[in-house]
């Protein structure tokens, strides 16, 4: 019997979506692209954002203490 792990966290295309705490901005190439309209980011009323949350996981770009716009997670850390 095979055993298969299950991912607990998946990080979307972290360019265009970067995890934002306060002035730091990573990947850094990232910081270019945060004054970009809603279509051009994972944005809470996007497909893949209610997608994702259908399933119980939870989204990055919707944290208080930082925003982790390509963040998903199972644990919501």
């Amino acid at each position: 019997m095979t055993s298969v792990r299950r991912a607990s966290a998946v990080d979307i295309n972290s360019a265009q979506n970067p995890d934002v705490r306060g002035s730091t901005v990573l990947p850094p190439g990232g910081r270019d692209r945060l004054d970009r309209g809603p279509a051009a980011r994972i944005i809470a009323d996007a497909g893949v954002v209610q997608a994702v949350a259908g399933i119980g996981w939870r989204w990055g770009g919707s944290w208080t203490a930082f925003r982790d716009g390509q963040h998903f997670s199972a644990t919501g850390r």
